[in-house]
């Protein structure tokens, strides 16, 4: 709203008296309805502006949650029984520090493994423990 707007909203209308003139402080009926017309006016288009921004805000979210359910079905459909009642983020959450973990350990195992230099004199023992490490018994 514009401060002249706000300014004759805020000053009232000390006088509708038709007979009193036009002094000061005198405030004609017609000049009240005017800007109380005015400001009816004002709000309706904040008001409009106002649910049209809401609209695309909302719409702005629900493509996002569409998006995130799409991209995320997969962990939907590979849960795991202790991964039941848990938020897909949670579990991927879980399942990456997992993942990371497990990383951590093997790049320790190939360490170990590179630095044992009795390994490189013994290599079915090294590529044996190597073995273990990956997990791979076969």
């Amino acid at each position: 709203m514009s401060d002249d707007l706000v300014k004759r909203l805020r000053d009232g209308v000390p006088c509708c008296d038709p007979d009193a003139g036009n002094g000061e402080g005198s405030f004609y009926i017609d000049d009240a309805n005017e800007t109380m017309c005015e400001a009816a006016d004002r709000i309706e288009a904040l008001t409009a502006e106002n649910e049209r921004l809401n609209a695309g805000l909302y719409q702005a979210q629900e493509i996002a949650l569409k998006a995130w359910a799409d991209k995320t079905e997969w962990v939907q459909q590979t849960c795991q029984n202790h991964e039941l009642g848990l938020h897909r983020a949670d579990v991927l959450r879980y399942r990456i520090e997992a993942l990371e973990a497990e990383n951590a350990r093997l790049r320790g195992e190939i360490v170990y493994f590179l630095n044992d230099r009795s390994s490189w004199f013994n290599k079915p023992s090294g590529y044996d423990r190597l073995r273990a490490a990956l997990g791979d018994t076969d």
